[in-house]
């Protein structure tokens, strides 16, 4: 996942569903999918919590 967002320049959640399939389900992976593209890291050693209203979309 990390390698496909980095070749594709991709920057978004949104824009990472284009190109791979995932939360579709629970959507827990969202926020970590959210903060790795905006971190880059890809361990999580502490638990994300999407906030309400969050739409998972990498800010800066």
């Amino acid at each position: 996942m990390a390698e496909v967002a980095k070749a594709e320049g991709i920057r978004t959640v949104a824009e990472l569903k284009d190109h791979l399939e995932f939360g579709q389900n629970c959507e827990l992976c969202i926020p970590y999918v959210a903060e790795m593209l905006r971190t880059g890291e890809t361990v999580f050693h502490r638990i994300i919590v999407r906030q309400e209203g969050d739409s998972g979309e990498s800010r800066e």
